[in-house]
């Protein structure tokens, strides 16, 4: 489905609001999230911007190591 067809379909099943809601939803959680602290047991703070970068830089060499016969299949599954 396309993402054309996917908002034709939510705004004829009349599911806009239900969206909007979702994203205000979502937005504010990210807010709480990033202005929660995480401590161990000890009470020591654990930063997790380190961990944030890891995992970035992980999926970024993930997606260079895709071949392009498998996003050839991708799209043909699709």
């Amino acid at each position: 489905m396309s993402p054309d067809q996917f908002a034709q379909a939510v705004v004829e099943g009349g599911q806009v609001p239900l969206l909007v809601g979702e994203v205000a939803r979502g937005k504010a959680l990210a807010v709480v999230v990033e202005k929660a602290t995480v401590k161990d047991t000890n009470g020591e703070i654990i930063d997790l911007d380190d961990e944030d970068e890891e995992s970035e830089a992980e999926a970024t060499e993930a997606a260079a190591e895709e071949t392009p016969a498998e996003t050839a299949e991708e799209k043909t599954e699709g």
